[in-house]
């Protein structure tokens, strides 16, 4: 074995890596970020919104309430596909 074909056994290899987490990641974390992200956008309203994050609001009440909300949506859900070859 040569350098060359180590070298492309690296690339190759580097590359179905990335194909596999990339395909694991949308299905784990993309596809219930959508649902969620249209769930809040049906279910509550801009004005419930505007009113703790808007710009007329003191830093110190929209920058925790924000921290606490991105903890809570952040965290991955329990029901999440794990997929191993």
């Amino acid at each position: 074995m040569d350098i060359l074909e180590i070298i492309l056994l690296a690339l190759s290899s580097g590359w179905d890596a990335l194909i596999d987490y990339v395909s694991q990641h949308t299905l784990t974390c993309l596809v219930p970020a959508l649902f969620i992200a249209g769930a809040i956008a049906a279910f509550v309203k801009k004005e419930a919104i505007l009113k703790y994050f808007g710009p007329d609001v003191k830093k110190y009440m929209s920058y925790p309430l924000a921290a606490v909300s991105g903890v809570i949506l952040g965290r991955q859900p329990p029901f999440s596909i794990r997929v191993r070859p």
